[in-house]
């Protein structure tokens, strides 16, 4: 029953992902299990929500194609145990039980983003911004839907969302000189094969959406901050978010088994919207900033992930190279009775097949370099983990 849940509440909550995943750092889950991508250390990891021990698999120990350079994750998708992943553009991956299947780049013109399942387990992702593809369960390319140009002279798709009616949902922006230039967001429905375009949503500064158990599409806006509901043919305003809110962009949404509604914004907040009442949840302070990413919600589990610039030193030269993927940290958040605790996914035991389990470590814990190899004698400069943390010698 609790599966059943959980995949129910999956479907009905995929709202809005980060365009792209921001710096690689991408976020799942299912009953059992979190499914993270952390570009700090090019691994895939599978994290116990019971006991809260993670499996770090280095993507160059994990048979995956990694032809395209960088191990830098688009789209996560999990349920049952199992986890379709996206990567490098349109390569493609599976994992289940410790193993990894690799499927190969689609298309080197294709990146993938915002993977998400369906009611019927098929998988959908946008990409480059003008089409929606579809993937069955084996991630074989199974439907290709481009938006028309008649739309605007420019138009851009942004995120997507799943109805429990199966629907398929996206919002975006578009750029029309008629209308002086950028208008953000519309909305746009694909049916039969096609994107349905709604003009009553075209200049209504959606910023995140989520479909609820009937079918409305809500829509979170930073320029007003507020919620409206989109029913098919009007925008209807719901409620004015709290003040604390005001200005920082609303990153994702998803609704949860009780339907109630959760809200990210990239500056940390997440917020909870129930029976008309919103409650701002902050997350604890970092001693470096971060940003907020994307929303997992599995029945009444409710996760965030964000990212951090914690140390910009290339491990191959040993100097400061500015900001990249391979310096993105992933901020793992979690509610726990009406708190927000954090977790830095960092490695710091080393096993054959993963970098390790995070656990307990003490002042004599090993060192490893970054593809999770004991090191005995540091003789070269760079950056290697001891502790649990980042060390460049």
């Amino acid at each position: 029953m609790k599966k059943l849940l959980c995949l129910l509440s999956a479907i009905l909550t995929y709202g809005t992902l980060a365009w792209g995943q921001a710096y690689g750092v991408c976020l799942s889950q299912d009953d059992g299990n979190l499914y993270i991508s952390v570009p700090e250390f090019e691994s895939f990891v599978v994290m116990d929500k019971s006991t809260g021990t993670m499996d770090f698999y280095h993507a160059k120990n994990s048979a995956l194609d990694l032809s395209a350079g960088p191990f830098l994750v688009n789209g996560i998708a999990g349920s049952n145990g199992e986890a379709w992943i996206t990567y490098g553009g349109s390569f493609r991956a599976h994992y289940a039980d410790g193993v990894f299947e690799t499927y190969g780049n689609i298309n080197g013109n294709y990146m993938f983003s915002n993977l998400t399942r369906d009611l019927e387990g098929n998988l959908w992702a946008i990409s480059r911004g003008v089409s929606a593809y579809k993937l069955d369960s084996d991630l074989a390319l199974s439907g290709v839907y481009t938006l028309e140009s008649t739309y605007a002279d420019m138009s851009i798709i942004k995120s997507l969302a799943v109805g429990q009616d199966g629907s398929i949902w996206f919002f975006g922006i578009i750029y029309d000189d008629v209308e002086g230039g950028q208008q953000r967001s519309p909305l746009f429905k694909l049916t039969d094969g096609k994107f349905q375009f709604y003009p009553a949503t075209r200049a209504s500064g959606i910023s995140a959406i989520a479909v609820d158990a009937f079918g409305n599409v809500w829509c979170a806006r930073d320029k007003y901050n507020d919620l409206v509901v989109f029913d098919g043919s009007t925008l209807e305003k719901k409620m004015d978010l709290p003040e604390e809110l005001k200005g920082h962009l609303f990153e994702d949404m998803k609704f949860d088994e009780q339907g109630r509604l959760w809200i990210l914004s990239r500056a940390g907040f997440i917020s909870c919207v129930e029976n008309g009442v919103c409650r701002v949840y902050t997350v604890p302070a970092m001693s470096y900033h971060t940003s907020m990413v994307s929303l997992s919600v599995c029945g009444e589990d409710v996760y965030a992930i964000g990212y951090a610039f914690v140390n910009n030193v290339n491990p191959e030269t040993g100097q400061i190279d500015g900001y990249g993927a391979r310096h993105a940290r992933a901020i793992l958040y979690g509610i726990s009775n009406g708190e927000v605790k954090a977790t830095e996914i960092i490695p710091t035991v080393s096993n054959p097949t993963s970098i390790g389990q995070v656990g307990v470590t003490t002042a004599d814990s090993p060192v490893f370099d970054l593809q999770g190899r004991k090191v005995d004698a540091i003789q070269h400069k760079g950056v290697y983990i001891s502790n649990g943390k980042k060390v460049v010698r």
